[in-house]
């Protein structure tokens, strides 16, 4: 039997991540503090409006998918997302829930908790 090596993610709370830049249009560091302040990162944030650059921008800033899942065979560098793909229907659902079993085995808040208090006051001041 040949074994396809796939990955699942789940972005939990995936809807209220990130800070889009017309909110701080020139404040690079404020508006993508988790980022290193470089060069690249603010050519990319200058120039997101650019036609040319910006399926580039949304790859590096855009918003995730809630789920993501990768077949390494076929794409090592997990940039072409299969969730929701009917044919990996069956293992995408395996794997969901192999996710979700370890992280309520490991007490995760994310899993156990609702509501989930990273999704609150002081984590999201």
């Amino acid at each position: 039997m040949n074994r396809v090596i796939t990955i699942v993610i789940l972005l939990f709370g995936y809807l209220s991540w990130g800070i889009t830049a017309d909110k701080c249009p020139n404040l690079f560091f404020a508006c993508f503090g988790d980022l290193d302040a470089s060069p690249t990162k603010a050519w990319m944030v200058e120039n997101r409006e650019d036609a040319k650059y910006q399926a580039q921008y949304e790859f590096g800033f855009g918003r995730r998918a809630e789920r993501e899942l990768y077949v390494l065979a076929d794409d090592s560098d997990q940039v072409g997302n299969r969730s929701g793909d009917p044919s990996l229907a069956e293992v995408e659902a395996v794997l969901h829930r192999r996710l979700m079993n370890e992280l309520k085995g490991a007490l995760d808040p994310r899993a156990t908790q609702d509501p989930v208090p990273y999704e609150s006051a002081p984590f999201t001041d």
